[in-house]
């Protein structure tokens, strides 16, 4: 007698798109965007988490949006401005001509004074200048001036390092190159104002 082997009923091993499996709770359904058997309190601590993070993340967002449009802002709007000599004479020595200390408080009040007469004539000659190009390139060689002027006299008082003469030199070489660089600003002023009828009195 033949015997029939049957073949046992299978199900078909695709499932609906909504199905989730797992392998501890077997195959299940969504629920609200959860698994099936996610406990009540489970899922309001995830809500509250989106609710929490989210706003968090858009106001991060925007902030970081408007530090940078308003540093894009402050890089146009900035304007080149003359640049002011300073010294750092505080206080300045009396001046004394009959002793090395007073001196150099001589040559502080001497600077100070030409460090007036200097500031005054930038501030005619970065006015006449047309566009901010020239005015950010005439900062720029006046900021190389001071850097010079003040290595130059470094270096002509280096040889008296260590004695009282030392301030001395230094602070009447700083005259020195104010009065230099004064004749210097004249000439540019002389070039600037060539051929114009109205122009502001050089200092």
């Amino acid at each position: 007698m033949t015997s029939e082997l049957r073949q046992p009923n299978r199900q078909s091993s695709v499932l609906p798109p909504d199905t989730v499996t797992s392998p501890n709770r077997g195959i299940g359904r969504k629920a609200n965007g959860f698994r099936r058997g996610t406990s009540a309190s489970s899922r309001r601590r995830t809500v509250r988490a989106m609710f929490i993070v989210f706003p968090a993340v858009l106001i991060l967002s925007v902030t970081i949006s408007s530090a940078g449009a308003l540093t894009r802002a402050g890089r146009r709007k900035a304007v080149p401005q003359p640049p002011v000599i300073t010294e750092t004479f505080n206080p300045v020595i009396g001046c004394n001509p009959n002793t090395t200390i007073g001196q150099e408080g001589c040559g502080e009040h001497r600077v100070l004074a030409d460090d007036a007469r200097l500031n005054a004539d930038i501030k005619v000659v970065f006015g006449l200048l047309s566009g901010k190009v020239a005015r950010r390139d005439f900062v720029i060689a006046q900021t190389t001036w001071l850097t010079y002027r003040r290595a130059d006299c470094k270096s002509q008082s280096a040889p008296y390092q260590g004695g009282t003469e030392q301030p001395v030199v230094y602070v009447y070489c700083l005259g020195t190159d104010d009065i230099s660089r004064r004749q210097e600003l004249k000439e540019f002023y002389q070039g600037l104002t060539r051929g114009l009828d109205k122009v502001p009195k050089f200092p």
